[in-house]
């Protein structure tokens, strides 16, 4: 049975299990927790990215001593850092935290307090994660998980304790397999299953979170379970929003990028420069990253250029180097793409994907030019250019036994974006068995691929099979993403 289909026949019982839950709790107590018209306004402000205009009706808000005031702050605060990665704000923000947190465990009894506090230890996890403070961020999601368990015992009816509680699970679940020891030792249950049943739950409870639940549900789709349409859809349903809300076109920009959709990425990505009312440099990385994919490599390096002048943070600033320097390399520039690989080596760091792609990148030999060009047009969606820059490779000699693996994992990506799906699945069969035990990770790419081809076409012990080949392989750059999606369509594979 299918998450949603399971969802419709609970929600007569949920809505029962609400009402009853909610009557039990007095009202003045809610009045001290739950966000009011400025709150609400405040907090749509939050979620559009627009925060000046937010932190303008906080500042100007009667009762500072109103729970919803102070996590609002907190919100506030989470955003400006994640968008800058500005240190000296994170060490100032640690201080306001441990305050905010003390004044909740000093709070009345009400379901609220432990939802906010749960939530607080989540953002506080995830900021830690993005300085490189593994074990900060893995006490706070032990502390908000306890919380949060601890709150459905106590409120079983409570709908928010969905939200955390939901997005927790569906880490646990996804968690690579090296680390499911610890998890298990720590106490942790969770599947990626659970998860997005309890967010979509809540999502459809048309709470004032639905919005901010429904973008982080099309990022799950979209990046975990390589469901594109899904988060596209997701997103649609906010058609009217895309215009005004910048967090909804950052959303639809990303999965339209991760959907191989770039072009049409770019226009919304030009939109949203157009009319961001904050400095977000990352939208100068990823149009860096479209123009190398299109080809436009003056003007990807000037997007890359500017990105770098104007983030303040460490990630993201070895995969911009090391692409700047791929964009000279396909100028024929060698002295200036050895300068940009020698930055790449000395600068940031490698917490992100991307990054750590950069650093495996820089210790391996350069791709076969067209070999690259054709990655980069099929990432893209640029397939007629991919199309012709296939023809140029065959019948030319390889360079080394790489790029021969590569080609024919770079013809097996084209074919499946395109619809030739036979073509596709005897190319990844062929990579898989060519590639051996070299540490590419084209083989278990390959494998995922299989595996959801023989999931979609009802063969799931094949699938199966597949998904568990992709999860064998030990040392390959992408291992944590690769592994993550294999596990969820692992779980998926249980429910069919």
């Amino acid at each position: 049975m299918s998450v949603f289909k399971f969802i419709e026949k609970r929600k007569a019982g949920i809505v029962s299990c609400l009402f009853l839950s909610f009557s039990s709790i007095a009202q003045n107590n809610h009045d001290q927790w739950q966000f009011d018209h400025t709150l609400s306004e405040a907090y749509q402000y939050s979620i559009a990215l627009q925060i000046s205009r937010s932190n303008d009706l906080l500042d100007s808000y009667s009762n500072k001593q109103h729970y919803g005031w102070l996590y609002l702050s907190h919100i506030n605060d989470v955003i400006d850092i994640f968008i800058n990665e500005d240190e000296t704000k994170f060490r100032e923000f640690e201080d306001h935290t441990d305050q905010r947190l003390e004044k909740l465990r000093n709070a009345p009894e009400s379901p609220f307090k432990a939802f906010y506090m749960a939530e607080i230890k989540l953002h506080k996890s995830f900021l830690h994660l993005k300085f490189g403070e593994e074990l900060s961020a893995a006490w706070n999601f032990r502390q908000a998980y306890r919380l949060i368990k601890k709150n459905i015992k106590e409120y079983p009816g409570f709908i928010y304790n969905k939200k955390p509680a939901g997005l927790q699970h569906i880490l646990i679940g996804s968690a690579p397999e090296k680390h499911q020891w610890l998890l298990n030792l720590l106490g942790f249950e969770g599947s990626v299953d659970s998860g997005l049943e309890e967010l979509q739950t809540f999502s459809n409870s048309n709470t004032v979170y639905s919005l901010e639940t429904d973008v982080l549900l099309a990022f799950i789709y979209s990046y975990l379970m390589q469901d594109h349409q899904c988060g596209l859809e997701i997103i649609a349903k906010y058609k009217d929003s895309l215009q005004s809300n910048l967090l909804l076109n950052y959303a639809l920009t990303s999965i339209l990028i991760k959907n191989s959709q770039s072009e049409e990425a770019l226009r919304e990505l030009e939109n949203f420069r157009h009319k961001s009312h904050i400095s977000f440099p990352f939208t100068d990385y990823q149009k860096g990253t479209i123009l190398l994919q299109k080809g436009e490599y003056n003007r990807s390096i000037r997007a890359f250029r500017k990105f770098l002048s104007n983030h303040n943070g460490m990630n993201y600033i070895k995969d911009a180097l090391y692409k700047t320097g791929i964009n000279y390399w396909m100028l024929d520039n060698a002295a200036r793409t050895n300068e940009f690989f020698s930055q790449a080596e000395a600068r940031g760091q490698s917490l992100t994907e991307a990054d750590k792609y950069a650093v495996h990148a820089l210790n391996q030999p350069l791709s076969d030019k067209n070999i690259l060009k054709l990655r980069l047009f099929t990432d893209g969606g640029y397939y007629d250019e991919a199309r012709l820059t296939v023809s140029k490779i065959k019948g030319t000699s390889f360079a080394n036994e790489k790029d021969r693996v590569e080609f024919n994992y770079r013809q097996a990506r084209l074919y499946d974006k395109t619809g030739k799906t036979l073509q596709a699945i005897g190319l990844y069969k062929n990579t898989i068995l060519e590639s051996g035990d070299k540490g590419w990770y084209f083989a278990p790419n390959s494998a995922l691929q299989l595996g959801y081809y023989y999931e979609t076409g009802d063969n799931l012990q094949k699938a199966k099979e597949y998904f568990e080949l992709a999860l064998s392989y030990k040392n390959h750059p992408y291992k944590n993403s690769i592994d993550n999606k294999a596990k969820a369509a692992l779980a998926r594979l249980k429910d069919k």
